[in-house]
């Protein structure tokens, strides 16, 4: 049985090594999120993360967000091409920061 001295040093790398790569993959989506909207749409919306294939993206207007989903089919097709794990994208109003 090992120690909890040789136990902790473990898990704590495997925390950050992950903690590192789930950063690295969010940087990768806020760039692609970039090149595919134009700079007026940026503007109103905000990256909230991924969860199980899910990108949530929160939206300044409900109608900034209708615009959106209208158009969700060609974004998220974009995506897949370069992240084919997301499947699906969900557009929540909510005050930009």
């Amino acid at each position: 049985m090992d120690s909890i001295k040789d136990i902790i040093p473990q898990v704590v790398g495997k925390m950050v090594l992950s903690r590192n790569q789930q950063a690295g993959e969010q940087g990768a989506l806020e760039q692609i999120w970039q090149d595919i909207l134009e700079k007026q749409e940026l503007r109103h919306t905000r990256l909230g993360g991924q969860r199980d294939g899910n990108l949530l993206v929160f939206v300044d207007s409900p109608a900034r967000a209708y615009h959106l989903r209208t158009g969700k089919a060609k974004i998220l097709k974009q995506i897949r091409e370069k992240i084919p794990e997301i499947k699906d994208i969900t557009f929540k109003v909510s005050e930009q920061k």
